[in-house]
This record gives C-alpha cells, sequence and structure tokens, in this order.
C-alpha cells in the first residue's frame, strides 16, 4: 500500500517522542502531568494535551479519570525487546560520503551512534550510487554482495528506489525520488522551498537561472526540482532547456570546465548549486574574474555546511533540524527489528534564507 507523504505536526512529534519512552521503558505505569511532559518535550501544554489524546486513542496509554495520572498500557520495555532482533543496517550513499555536505556528514555521524545506542550495527556500502552512476544492474550486483538486514539508501534515483521497494529486505529513503513508491521515507522537504527561492529569483528578473545539479536531478519528468525551475520559467515566458539545467562532468575539472562554458558568451545571471563543494568552485571561478555575489550572480546553494554563516555577503540557504529526520529513522529501524511493517513517509520542512547573495539582474 502505498502510504501518502505528509507533515508530521508538533503533537505528532511529541506523541512518537513518547512511543519510543514507553517503548524502552523510560515511562511506565503513571506518567508525569501535562506541565511536566511539556516542560522536558519542550512543547506548549495545548500540544501535549492533543499528543496524549492520540496515545489514548492508540491504545499506548489509558486515563484513569479526572485528577488521577494517566498510565501506561503498551508492552514493557523488557518484552519489546524479547521480541526484537539486532539489525545489520546498510548505507547506500548517493555521494561519497566524504563529498557530503558538512552538516550532513554530522547527522550520518549522529545517526550511526544512535543506531548503535539502539543495539544494531550501521556500516557504508563500499561504492555510491554515484560511482555506480546510478545503473541498476550495478546497484543489484552491489546489494547482493552485501550481507545487509535493512538498507538506508540516500539520494536515491526513481529507479532505483523503485527496485528497493520491491526488494525482500527493508529499506528505507533517506532523500531521493521516493514519492509515492511503496518505501519508508523520510528526508528534508525542500521543494516548496526551492520554489520559494526560484519564484524570488524570478520576481527580481531573472530569467538566466542555471541549475547545477547532478545527473539524478536534472530530468524534469522526475526532477520535482528541476520540473520547478521549468515551470516558473514557463510562467514568464521563457522555455527551459540545457541551458538552464547543464550536463557535465561530475569532477572538479568537469565543474571547472562548466562554468567556464557557461559565462563565455551569455553568461548566468543566477546560479543554484546543489551541494556546498560545488559552491566553493563557483565562488572561486567568480573570484579570479571579479564576479561579486549579488551584485554580478546571484547565488543560491541547497546544500549546508558550517562555513556559510561566514561568508560575506550571507549566501541563499536552506535551514532545519536534522534531529527529528534522525528520530525517525531510528522508530523505521526498531520497527523492522520487531518485525512490523513500516512504509510511512515523513518529510520536515526546511526554511528558505534568502540572505543577502539575491539582487536584480545586472544589465551586460
Amino acid at each position: 500500500m502505498i502510504t501518502p507523504l505528509r507533515r508530521m505536526t508538533a503533537s505528532d512529534q511529541v506523541a512518537s517522542h513518547l512511543r519510543d519512552r514507553i517503548l524502552r521503558g523510560n515511562l511506565a505505569g503513571p506518567i508525569p502531568g501535562v506541565m511536566a511532559l511539556s516542560r522536558d518535550c519542550d512543547a506548549s501544554p495545548v500540544t501535549v494535551r492533543a499528543a496524549l489524546r492520540q496515545l489514548e486513542a492508540e491504545g499506548w496509554i489509558k486515563s484513569a479519570g479526572p485528577g488521577k495520572p494517566r498510565t501506561t498500557s503498551a508492552p514493557s520495555s523488557d518484552a519489546s525487546r524479547t521480541n526484537s532482533r539486532s539489525l545489520r543496517i546498510m548505507v547506500l550513499p548517493g555521494e561519497r560520503v566524504e563529498d557530503e555536505d558538512g552538516v550532513f556528514q554530522q547527522t550520518l555521524i549522529q545517526l550511526r551512534n544512535r543506531i548503535e545506542a539502539e543495539g544494531h550495527s550501521l556500516t557504508f556500502a563500499p561504492k555510491s550510487q554515484s560511482r555506480l552512476h546510478y545503473d541498476l544492474d550495478r546497484v543489484r550486483r552491489l546489494v547482493s554482495s552485501c550481507d545487509a538486514d535493512a538498507w538506508i539508501v540516500i539520494g536515491g534515483s526513481r529507479e532505483v528506489l523503485s527496485w528497493f521497494a520491491q526488494h525482500d529486505t527493508p529499506a528505507l529513503a533517506l532523500g531521493g525520488l521516493s514519492a509515492g513508491l511503496p518505501i519508508a521515507a523520510t528526508g528534508m522537504e525542500t521543494v516548496d522551498p526551492f520554489r520559494n527561492a526560484v519564484q524570488r529569483l524570478t520576481s527580481l528578473g531573472h530569467r538566466r537561472i542555471i541549475f547545477i545539479a547532478p545527473a539524478v536531478l536534472r530530468d524534469p519528468a522526475t526532477s520535482p526540482y528541476t520540473a520547478v525551475l521549468h515551470r516558473e520559467l514557463a510562467a514568464c515566458g521563457v522555455t527551459a532547456g540545457e541551458y538552464h539545467t547543464p550536463a557535465f562532468d561530475e569532477t572538479p575539472a568537469g565543474l571547472h570546465a562548466l562554468l567556464a562554458a557557461n559565462f563565455r558568451l551569455t553568461p548566468p545571471t543566477a546560479v543554484i548549486v546543489t551541494y556546498t563543494t560545488w559552491l566553493v568552485s563557483l565562488l572561486s571561478f567568480m573570484a579570479v574574474r571579479n564576479l561579486q555575489v549579488a551584485h554580478d550572480v546571484s547565488v543560491l546553494c541547497l546544500g549546508r555546511d558550517f562555513w556559510l554563516p561566514w561568508h560575506q555577503p550571507p549566501l541563499a540557504h536552506f535551514s532545519g533540524d536534522d534531529s527529528r529526520m534522525i528520530q525517525h529513522i531510528l522508530r523505521w529501524a526498531n520497527h523492522i527489528a520487531r518485525g512490523q511493517l513500516d512504509n510511512r513517509q515523513v518529510r520536515f520542512p526546511l526554511e528558505f534564507i534568502e540572505g543577502e547573495s539575491f539582487g536584480p539582474p545586472r544589465s551586460r
């Protein structure tokens, strides 16, 4: 059954946190009152009450009546662990982990620590999808050569995730093109903030916008980001094409060659880059040619890194809380360990931060 994509409300998050505490045995018998839980969960009393009503409806807690403490009614932690097993979880990266943005690398470290604290193991596949050229046959051979009880697929293409959705081994898509597939998924919701960013650029008058993206995100038929860019440009009377989402060899030399070619005749007035490593190449390229951010070229980065706030002018980027995503993956792993099917798809919102790297296109 296909699980629709949805965002978790604040009460959903509190209810999920309390479920995990009950399963671990950290919350047993009489539970604290609303105000105590409000302080513990850093949530408003209204949100906590909504979460408690949800847990009562699901049978996780019982109410003893007005003025009396609620009590837990789910299986004890010991019973849950008896029916659980230790998972060997394998991660299939989209890009090499060392090429990922700094914030995401830190998220993966935290995820591994949390997974191991739950009694599971987490290792990374010997090759990334980009190194396998997102070729499904190569992915199949890699998966068959690895001994894993479950997979986390980062930034998977539609074809790769469709195959994992039909595979016997449970899998979770972390980012990637998973919407509508019968596969567990989580990540940060970037399409809406991406649309907001593109609309802001077009409102400033930008039409020569280049989206520097990996091959898996260039096809408007499968990539929601490229589809958004094409639709917004079409609304401005521009037919988007290869100029706006150019193909290139995804290496430092290949990216430099792409920039040199695109700035030679009809230079872009705005550039969107997917990764902060690629952003470094763009900024150094512009510096050598005395091109200024915002004044000559508007810049947006989809990635997140710790050094971004140090750049002047502040760069347009996205901001979000990865801890909620990690918590969702932990719940999925524990459900799989207990033999429970969990194909929920939950994404968490990112906020578009314009910074000071957007400006009107300069006349040339």
